[in-house]
């Protein structure tokens, strides 16, 4: 397989480009994962910001409601005593007890309850939550324990029931002088007190703007129900917030990969030492990811755009820079190239720059030096082609006085082809000696030359009348491949005009010469009578079918054909890239 070479400029564009490729995109990445990174950071600073922000404005809210809750606390005592009283005159059993007289008493919004020794609520004037068991309520459950145990009124904060979580409610409890029971109060919030002036939902709506990243922000009470509409809360989310969140008192986050949101939940801690009711939230931020990946990508591609525009800009200036900086030597190259082709005038152009300028006065000085010794070598060789063709001919005419004097028929035809041969390959050497370029001849101008000097010389041994047709291309051939060439068309042309037109007064004999992919197909034929039977044992004993052999097999590594359906066809292919 043939090495390709490439030129110095392409070398040298190609070395900058793999050089400076993988450095540009090097840079280009870097520059990617710098702006990823800063928006992802900026994105986690903002996020972090968000949630610290609106969990300290819930914790303010919150202490706002505690201190409303607490204002309620006197006027809840005061009912206490009332409570109390009844059930001291009951004499410690609450079954005796008129609960609902009391809550008139007491008034509508008023719920009472007395919770037994295993912290049930064994008797109440809402039956929601009558049966309600709290002794495995946790922290509860031991918050009742000690207010059982004590003696002395404990108010708690406004908030949903267990079972009744449409309304809030302010709780207050007060152990009974026997410790056997607790008794509680309940004051209902209605939606036009001041209470629901101050709310979680109001302040989260007035930050989640602030954060554009920010789709939605969920509040959770401590039951996972949904802050605001309890409908709309799912039972799975329900079931997290409950027990990995508020359970736990710790963080959860939720990734929705195909819909490109994050759900980040966080615990904040609302909880009071001397409060039942734990008003802790579970407070959960759902963040549009995909905004955030879209405006990187989105910066990605800019940049992308930004960095193709640098590269073309960089590549253009490069292959104007390269082929600026490799000029003088490609103008150096194509001047030799002329040189070598022949064009022995043509000058080295200079190109200014001083390294070339020495490389271009060297160059012309070897071809000053070259062309004198060229110009020798054609003296030479052309007196060399005189000279052997002048042997040559000299030869051919001592072979055609000795025939003169020949007086066997036989002897008489080989001196005569023996005299062809010679003038076919003196005839090459003429055409070398009167031609420019001694190395190779014309081929139509060679070719029809020799056809009509062998024509010519059998003729006028033979007596007769032959025709000549010529299809020959215009080739140059060298002299190796012209000499054996000659051989055999003058073979061939002697043998047709010997027997081709035996009992004939005329005929026409044909040479077609062409060159087809790299290949020289050489057709010599005549329209005679073909050849005899005995062609195979005629051809044997033949010294020209002999010497044709061997030229085409042995010397040319060519093939050849003999058709004689309608005289006699002579094919050879052979191999010359010429």
């Amino acid at each position: 397989m043939a090495r390709r070479d490439f030129s110095f400029y392409y070398r040298l564009l190609t070395f900058i480009i793999i050089l400076t490729v993988p450095l540009i995109s090097g840079l280009f990445y870097l520059s990617v994962i710098d702006v990823s990174n800063d928006y992802k950071e900026k994105y986690a600073f903002l996020q972090e910001n968000t949630e610290e922000n609106i969990i300290n404005a819930v914790k303010t809210v919150d202490q706002g409601l505690a201190i409303y809750d607490m204002g309620l606390d006197e006027e809840m005592k005061r009912s206490f005593a009332i409570f109390l009283g009844a059930y001291n005159e009951s004499g410690g059993s609450p079954g005796d007890m008129d609960l609902e007289s009391l809550k008139e008493e007491l008034g509508e919004r008023y719920d009472l309850y007395i919770i037994d020794g295993k912290n049930v609520i064994a008797y109440t004037t809402n039956e929601i939550d009558l049966g309600l068991d709290f002794s495995n309520s946790g922290s509860f459950t031991e918050f009742l324990d000690q207010t059982r145990n004590g003696d002395s009124f404990v108010g708690d904060r406004i908030s949903k029931g267990v079972r009744d979580i449409e309304n809030i409610r302010k709780y207050a409890y007060y152990p009974t002088p026997d410790h056997k029971y607790i008794l509680e109060l309940s004051y209902a919030i209605k939606k036009e007190d001041a209470r629901f002036l101050l709310r979680y939902g109001n302040t989260v709506d007035q930050l989640r703007p602030l954060n554009p990243y920010l789709e939605s922000i969920d509040l959770y009470e401590v039951l996972g129900n949904l802050i605001g509409d309890s409908s709309e809360t799912e039972p799975e989310m329900k079931a997290l917030v409950k027990e990995e969140v508020i359970g736990k008192k710790s963080d959860y986050v939720i990734r929705d990969d195909e819909a490109g949101t994050a759900t980040v939940i966080r615990y904040v801690d609302l909880s009071r030492p001397e409060s039942g009711a734990d008003m802790s939230l579970a407070i959960a931020f759902i963040y549009d990811e995909k905004m955030l990946n879209d405006e990187i990508n989105s910066v990605v591609l800019f940049q992308l755009g930004i960095y193709a525009i640098f590269v073309a800009l960089f590549f253009t200036l490069l292959i104007v820079l390269t082929k600026t900086f490799t000029k003088p030597i490609r103008d150096i190259v194509e001047d030799v190239d002329a040189i070598a082709g022949g064009d022995y005038d043509h000058e080295i152009r200079s190109s200014g720059v001083r390294e070339f300028s020495q490389l271009e006065e060297s160059i012309s000085n070897m071809v000053e030096k070259i062309v004198g010794a060229l110009d020798e070598k054609t003296v030479l060789l052309h007196e060399l082609h005189h000279r052997v063709k002048n042997n040559l001919q000299i030869i051919s005419g001592i072979i055609q006085l000795q025939s003169g004097s020949v007086g066997d028929t036989a002897a008489k035809e080989a001196l005569l082809m023996c005299e062809n041969r010679i003038r076919a390959i003196a005839s090459v050497h003429e055409s070398l000696y009167r031609a420019d370029d001694i190395s190779s001849v014309n081929s139509k101008e060679h070719f029809t030359s020799l056809a009509f000097n062998i024509i010519q010389s059998l003729c006028d041994y033979e007596d007769c009348r032959v025709n000549l047709e010529l299809d020959i291309e215009n080739h140059r051939l060298p002299i190796d491949l012209v000499i054996p060439l000659s051989l055999v068309i003058n073979e061939i042309l002697s043998n047709s005009v010997k027997y081709a037109f035996a009992g004939r007064e005329s005929g026409t004999i044909g040479i077609r010469f062409r060159l087809r992919d790299g290949r020289i197909l050489l057709d010599v034929w005549d329209d005679g009578i073909g050849l005899p039977e005995d062609y195979e044992k005629h051809r044997q004993g033949s010294l020209g079918l002999t010497i044709v052999k061997r030229l085409i097999r042995d010397q040319l590594k060519g093939t050849m054909t003999v058709n004689t359906e309608r005289g006699t066809w002579y094919s050879f292919d052979i191999p010359g890239d010429i």
